[in-house]
């Protein structure tokens, strides 16, 4: 088992498959956790004052993120 220690080391890895949302998720990651049954979570990358990023930067929001709220775990397409 692995332990993150802040979103780089989940982003590296693949099956994961880290991503931004866009649209009306705008601000969203998603993170599948059960890529053949579909299940992923959608979550908010938190500060260290429990607030969301203003920051865009994919990678600097991934390098400085220890904690996250989880919006959202769900069958994606369904």
């Amino acid at each position: 088992m692995m332990n993150a220690v802040n979103l780089t080391d989940v982003k590296a890895v693949k099956s994961y498959y880290l991503h931004k949302l866009d649209g009306n998720m705008q601000g969203k990651y998603s993170i599948y956790i059960g890529k053949k049954s579909g299940i992923r979570l959608i979550i908010i990358p938190l500060n260290r004052e429990y607030e969301q990023w203003e920051e865009k930067n994919f990678d600097i929001i991934c390098l400085n993120t220890q904690i996250v709220e989880i919006q959202e775990v769900s069958k994606h397409y369904e």
